[in-house]
């Protein structure tokens, strides 16, 4: 008898954590990321939601809200091309600054980067307008951006994120379920008659709980193809640690729990703090180590009554 209780309790215990890693996962999917792209160095390693379910699909066709995220940091590169050397001399500072307006499936957003003096992040634009779809029933977010790069090149970039492979672990005393990620994206550079084609590949531990924050490892590989162009390959490990979001003002110290008589009623507006960090290996001669690492908060709030 007392072992089914225990294991009555230990089930309700572990269903709780599943929703409560569930429910966080929803709300961090609020904030400014990089939805259905590629992952970057000054990046968080932010990914869509594919669940179709009817509770899911009703969410997402029920989202409303804008989102500012700001980040400061130091990023460095190295000098030598197919070295694992990221850290030279140089200034490292940078810094990066986004905003979305969502509304059902579609969001709108902008971003600016300042990368440092090493140009640490060369691969993506230092100033983007972006727009994002996501279906769900066909297990695929699309985002389209329009970018300039202060250094060398501007251009427009069309980027696919694909529903990823959930590999259960099955493991008794955590709830951790690895995703292998896939991406594409397609650019086209101003004056460069020839498009580049850059498929990715990823594994990442998401959606489980520490210390009431939500951490996030992942391991990627991503390839530069263009007609006639020797392919420019890189492997990338990202760690990000975000903290719960809670209201800007008002509300009680714990947000799952009514506030206390005479507490002023909570903001609309959550916050939230975040770290990134990122480090990027080459995988031949012709790019070199980076390593990056960025702390921000970030402010969302709901509009139109959702």
């Amino acid at each position: 008898m007392r072992r089914s209780v225990r294991t009555r309790r230990c089930a309700r215990a572990a269903a709780k954590a599943r929703a409560v890693a569930f429910a966080f996962a929803a709300v961090l999917s609020l904030a400014p990321g990089a939805r259905a792209e590629i992952p970057a160095l000054t990046r968080e390693f932010v990914t869509e939601d594919f669940r179709s379910t009817p509770d899911a699909l009703q969410q997402l066709a029920q989202r409303r809200h804008v989102a500012l995220g700001i980040a400061g940091g130091a990023l460095w590169a190295g000098d030598e091309a197919g070295s694992w050397q990221a850290f030279r001399g140089g200034s490292p500072w940078g810094a990066r600054a986004e905003a979305l307006a969502s509304y059902g499936r579609c969001t709108l957003g902008a971003n600016a980067t300042n990368d440092g003096s090493r140009n640490a992040d060369a691969r993506e634009y230092g100033q983007r307008i972006t727009g994002a779809v996501h279906v769900p029933e066909m297990r695929t977010a699309l985002t389209g951006a329009v970018g300039y790069e202060r250094w060398h090149h501007r251009g427009t970039d069309l980027s696919a994120e694909f529903a990823p492979i959930r590999w259960h672990t099955h493991l008794r005393t955590m709830d951790l379920v690895p995703n292998v990620h896939f991406w594409t994206r397609y650019r086209k550079l101003e004056g460069d008659d020839k498009a580049i084609v850059t498929p990715a590949a990823g594994i990442a531990l998401q959606h489980f709980v520490v210390f009431g924050s939500q951490p996030v490892l992942a391991l990627s590989a991503q390839s530069d193809l263009s007609s006639g162009r020797t392919p420019s390959t890189f492997g990338m490990f990202q760690f990000g640690f975000a903290s719960v979001p809670r209201p800007l003002t008002g509300g009680g110290a714990d947000p799952d729990m009514p506030p206390a008589p005479g507490t002023p009623p909570p903001s609309l507006i959550d916050r939230n703090w975040f770290v990134t960090l990122a480090y990027a290996a080459p995988f031949d001669q012709r790019s070199s180590a980076r390593f990056g690492v960025l702390a921000g908060l970030r402010f969302v709030r709901p509009y139109g009554g959702s």
